[in-house]
Formats: structure tokens, sequence, C-alpha cells
């Protein structure tokens, strides 16, 4: 639970910083997944169950923590146009070390289909709900759901500005901005804390086995989960004409599986606690590292060296990974960034 301290500044949650490094380490764990999912059905289940959830959560936190932004525009122009600059920058870093290998790839300005898509999403979303900042926000809520279920028919929406992306994933942002977590975190500790642990546990477990019995029949779904393209794009047997009921499906899943997740994530300050706070600088280094040792022959040097579960150690230099990244040393080039942009749109910084 959030306190002050003497100096009048808030403290971290560890509660919330654990949930974000848990959110962030199954991000890296994601994308190392991308490269081998094909290599056996456990992993494409692991796949599957991975991004049902993590993206969901981490958009509705960054809207959790968002309040005072959207609410009265406390650094609102800094961490707009820092978080567009940061996705042009990201995207610039990632093709660099792809054509050191040979591997061509376009800069694109207006289109997004890559790990930026986050970025400009985030700014987009703190700069339309600060507009709408006068307007019932339980009610923008239903009609962002309602907005984002019909936006899949519209064939013009995709990568374009990262528009598809952004509206799926706008709900959940919103239902951040909306949450009490001061609430949420009383809830937790009181007489039903035990119990919702317990339910969120068989929760979890439940949705894992569903997710291993019946992938077949979900796989074709995974694009509902990911939220890129238009119902058109999903393949047999999702019939696009269904679209809406398969997103709605799913926007249902993300918040039951999600809501379990950090239920059970432990509020005691711990190691993940460090990670949490620092979520930004493994977002923005962990895919070209990934790059790096893709090139590298990471992933042919650890099958030699374990042929039959090589891909243990693969996942495992995933969490290694996130947690190097979390070192305080990577810290310092991005807040050189945050103190420049906010020189440069003249931002007072926070008391």
């Amino acid at each position: 639970m959030n306190t002050q301290t003497i100096t009048g500044k808030e403290e971290r949650s560890a509660k919330w910083d654990n949930v974000k490094a848990l959110m962030i380490i199954l991000v890296v764990v994601g994308h190392f997944l991308f490269y081998v999912v094909d290599d056996s059905a456990a992993l494409q289940r692991l796949y599957f169950f991975i991004h049902l959830f993590h993206m969901p959560v981490f958009v509705f936190l960054s809207g959790l923590f968002a309040g005072r932004t959207v609410d009265t525009g406390h650094r609102l122009a800094q961490k707009v146009v820092g978080f567009i600059v940061l996705g042009y920058l990201l995207n610039f870093v990632n093709i660099s070390v792809k054509l050191a290998y040979g591997h061509f790839d376009k800069l694109r300005f207006f289109y997004e289909g890559g790990l930026a898509w986050y970025l400009f999403a985030l700014a987009f979303w703190l700069l339309l709900t600060w507009l709408l900042r006068n307007f019932n926000r339980r009610a923008l809520l239903v009609f962002s759901v309602i907005f984002a279920l019909f936006a899949g028919y519209d064939k013009s929406i995709g990568t374009l500005l990262t528009l598809s992306r952004a509206i799926c994933f706008y709900p959940f942002f919103l239902l951040g901005v909306l949450t009490d977590r001061r609430r949420l975190e009383q809830l937790e500790h009181g007489e039903r804390g035990t119990a919702g642990k317990i339910l969120s546990a068989l929760l979890l477990i439940l949705t894992a086995l569903l997710i291993w019995r019946h992938y077949g029949g979900l796989a074709p779904y995974l694009e509902i989960l990911k939220g890129w393209h238009t119902y058109f794009l999903l393949e047999e047997p999702a019939v696009p004409l269904h679209g809406l009921f398969y997103r709605a499906a799913w926007y249902a899943a993300a918040a039951l599986a999600g809501g379990a997740v950090i239920w059970l994530t432990p509020a005691r300050r711990s190691a993940l606690s460090a990670m949490g706070s620092r979520t930004l600088q493994i977002y923005l280094l962990h895919r070209p590292v990934l790059y790096l040792l893709k090139y590298n022959g990471w992933l042919e040097w650890l099958e030699r060296i374990w042929p039959a579960h090589w891909h243990v150690l693969y996942l495992l230099s995933a969490v290694v990974l996130a947690v190097i990244l979390a070192l305080p040393v990577f810290e310092i080039p991005i807040q050189w960034f945050w103190r420049t942009i906010g020189e440069i749109s003249k931002e007072e910084k926070p008391s």
C-alpha cells in the first residue's frame, strides 16, 4: 500500500511494482517464444496463455498510474512527446541492429507493427483521455469497448498509426484510470483476501488446463489476442462475422485471468519490486539484445549444449536478460532522456 514519506513524496507500492515486474518478464519471454513457438505443442500453449492477459494487464497498469496526468495534464506534453520519440528511437535501433547482420527492414513513420506500438499507443491514450477528462469515464469505458468490438469490421484499421492495437487495448487503459488502487489493496488485505487468492489460483489453473486441452480449437483466435488486424484476417474456422463475439470473449477472459494474476501477486517488497520500477528500460532494450543473441547463434549454441531440453535454457535466458536489464546502470540514459524532454517541453518537474 502506498504511503507518504516525510518529504511529502509518495512511496512506490511494492504490490504494483511486483505486478509490473511479472508482466515485463512475460513480455520478454513472449518475444523470445516468437522464434521457437512452433517447435513444440507445449510452447504453443504457453505462448497463447501469456498473450491472453499479459498486455491487457500491462496496459491496465499504465492507466492505473496515469490519473494525475489525464486529470490535470501534469507532465502531459513531456510524456506524449517522450513516448513518441522513444518509439522512433526504438525502431531506429532495432532496424540498425538487423541491418548490421544483413537483415533489411524499412523505417516506417506512420505504420507501426512492431514493439514500438505500445509507446505510440500510450502517447495516444494519455492525450485522448486528458482531452475527454470532462466526460463520464464509466460511460467512456462502455463506449470504448463497444467501439473496439465493432472496429474489427473496418478493413482500413490496422498498423496505420498503430490504430488497431490502440483501439483494442484502450478499454484496459481506461479501466486502470477508473480503478482505485488503494481500495483494491485494502480489499486484498481484508477478510476476503485469502478466499480471493484461492479462487484466483483455481481460475488460472483452470484457464491453463482449458488452453492445454482445447488449444487446437483456440489457436485460430490468437490474432484476436494480439489485436493487430481486423476480423477479416482471421484464419479458419474463425468466421469474420463472429469476430465481435471473439473479441468480447477475450476481454472477459483477459479481465478474469489478469485480475487473478494481480490478486495473487504478493504485496511484500522483494527483488521483483526493483525490477518493476524499471520496466521501461527493459522494454526498450530487450529486443535489440534478442536480435544480437539470435544473429550470433545463441539458439544453436543452446541446442548443442542440451539437445533434449534446450528450450528450457532459452526461456530461462529470457528471464535472466530481463533481470540484467533492470540493473540501475541502464536507468541512467532513461533518466537523462526524460530530463531532456522535460526541458524541451518546458514542463515543471514533479514536486
